[in-house]
């Protein structure tokens, strides 16, 4: 896994334009080939994350 690191002003929010987390983890299903099994896992792992800190 490879983290990125996105450049912060002083006072901690991120200077670069960071996607929201709805929008990632949809990029990551259209762009990643995935067996049905597969998907329903990362599906299923995702879905939680996003209700957490939002889709925004």
């Amino acid at each position: 896994m490879t983290l990125v690191h996105f450049p912060q002003a002083p006072d901690g929010h991120p200077t670069a334009h960071v996607p929201p987390v709805g929008a990632a983890v949809e990029a990551f299903f259209v762009h990643r080939d995935l067996a049905p099994n597969s998907r329903r896992a990362y599906r299923a792992a995702l879905e939680p994350l996003v209700g957490a800190v939002g889709a925004d």
